[in-house]
């Protein structure tokens, strides 16, 4: 007599081999290399980064100056 397999078995199985898929599908039709692709997804970082705190108020040019002081 088999035992039934537990649901959370079958969804992490399910998970793993979906992510295993969605990388090679990535590296596959990948447009750039991955160096450009990196400093991208930097500069993206960096331009959100700098946006968020712009508006919120918080300057980080006055910030570092008041620590010199």
């Amino acid at each position: 007599m088999e035992t039934p397999k537990s649901n959370t078995a079958t969804y992490v199985t399910v998970a793993i081999a979906g992510a295993a898929v969605g990388a090679l599908m990535g590296v596959l039709f990948a447009p750039d290399k991955g160096s450009v692709t990196r400093h991208k997804l930097s500069g993206s970082a960096k331009k959100m980064a700098s946006d968020l705190s712009h508006n919120l108020g918080f300057n980080t040019e006055k910030a570092q100056y008041a620590e010199k002081d």
